[in-house]
């Protein structure tokens, strides 16, 4: 009886057990980078909804928010360009969420008011966006403010640190 007979089955079993061990790790590695990434990108939903619900809170905004007959607050509206947001963020104003809008949406219903977003960035710890908001869009005289805000996340709080409107 060859020796190297019985000794082959052997060596290959281990070289499949070797290559099970690797498998295993280069799946555990994978299975973290995965969850690390869902965790990050559901972190950045959050501050993103943060942060814009932030932006529709601003004080020296509500004042332009267009109104019904009522006195009652209008649903508010976002164009989705040039900087576009999931829509699902779940932030709302007046007990009503806000729509997010196309361009040819916001066209087909002639929104009275609506913001459009230029620049909306967070980087880690401070966000910092430009909008302007549309309004009086069904008058003679149709309106915007130019807004330019920074804020800041301190113990998983955003906080306004700089404000700048511009009526034009």
């Amino acid at each position: 009886m060859d020796v190297t007979n019985l000794l082959l089955p052997l060596a290959i079993n281990n070289k499949i057990e070797i290559a099970m061990k690797k498998n295993k790790k280069l799946f555990l590695t994978i299975c973290l980078v995965i969850s690390a990434t869902s965790f990050l990108f559901s972190q950045t939903l959050n501050d993103q909804a943060l942060v814009l619900q932030k932006c529709f809170d601003i004080g020296q905004l509500q004042a332009y928010y267009p109104q019904y007959a009522n006195n009652s607050y209008q649903q508010l509206h976002v164009l989705q360009f040039p900087v576009t947001f999931p829509a699902n963020l779940g932030v709302s104003k007046f007990g009503q969420p806000i729509l997010f809008l196309t361009r040819a949406q916001v066209f087909a219903s002639n929104p009275d008011a609506f913001f459009s977003f230029m620049t909306f960035s967070i980087t880690g710890n401070t966000a910092s966006v430009v909008f302007d908001f549309n309004y009086n869009r069904l008058s003679v005289s149709p309106s915007s403010v130019n807004v330019t805000v920074n804020l800041e996340k301190i113990s998983n709080s955003w906080s306004i640190t700089n404000l700048t409107l511009n009526n034009q």
